[in-house]
């Protein structure tokens, strides 16, 4: 096996300041070789930077840039409007993608503003188009929206529907725009019919299009645990375990897609 792919994680968040190297030590020995961290606002977006480039070992590490929704949500029109500025000024060229960014329903219940975050999502879109890099997107309760605003424009980027657990029946219509899927730590638990159902369909009939992800610190292997990087072997083992495969195929399949997911490349449409 060529090493796992964490296509999500979130290594710089404060939850590993203590013990980032020792995280990266234990992923390598879980047989991880490369980590995508997200970017979820500007000083996040930095500081995602940093880490990457101050990891050391046999893991390779690469940052993400991006305005997750629920920071648009704490922010007003002028506000958001010096983020958008911000993270658009503040690329380097290293970022192996935009993101995260994208809708949360959940979110808008609790106070957020959906005209905001769709304002956020599609400023987001354009940057990454204009910039040649994949898009990395976080969608909870509005994936039908999400298609009708994608399906809206004239260019997209390749995007990746991180922490999939949408609706079924519109993969077939989000892999026609150029999307992409990305499988974490529920595939572990007993239940999740659902999404084991998604992630077989995705293996089946677009096999180039699935990977996996830990989406550390915030979800893991048990109810209330710190997530890791090193996670990802038992994300790895329960998904060869819905699909009837080895976890070596799995590892192999999951790191190609990634990296053809993460490298660069002209817009979908």
């Amino acid at each position: 096996m060529s090493g796992l792919f964490d296509a999500h994680c979130h290594l710089d968040f404060d939850a590993f300041d203590e013990d980032r190297a020792a995280v990266l030590v234990r992923a390598e020995a879980a047989g991880v070789r490369e980590i995508v961290i997200a970017g979820v606002d500007p000083d996040g977006s930095a500081r995602a930077r940093e880490v990457a480039r101050a990891a050391l070992g046999g893991v390779r590490v690469r940052a993400c840039a991006g305005l997750h929704p629920w920071w648009v949500d704490r922010l007003d029109d002028d506000g958001l409007d010096a983020a958008l500025a911000r993270l658009r000024d503040e690329l380097t060229g290293e970022e192996a993608a935009i993101g995260e960014f994208g809708l949360d329903a959940a979110s808008v219940s609790r106070g957020g503003s959906a005209a905001r975050q769709e304002r956020a999502l599609g400023a987001q879109l354009d940057l990454a188009c204009a910039r040649g890099l994949p898009a990395v997107l976080h969608v909870v309760r509005c994936h039908d929206r999400l298609l009708e605003l994608l399906r809206a424009r004239d260019v997209l980027p390749r995007f990746l529907l991180h922490g999939w657990s949408g609706p079924e029946h519109l993969m077939p219509h989000l892999v026609a725009l150029g999307g992409w899927f990305s499988f974490g730590p529920r595939v572990t638990r007993d239940g999740h019919a659902k999404l084991k159902r998604s992630l077989r369909w995705v293996a089946s009939e677009h096999p180039g299009r699935w990977l996996i992800e830990t989406d550390a610190p915030d979800a893991g292997l048990s109810p209330g645990a710190r997530g890791e990087p090193g996670d990802l072997a038992a994300v790895a083992a329960a998904v060869a375990v819905a699909l009837c495969r080895d976890e070596a195929s799995v590892g192999d399949v999951t790191s190609r897609n990634a990296e053809t997911f993460y490298s660069d490349g002209a817009a979908w449409h």
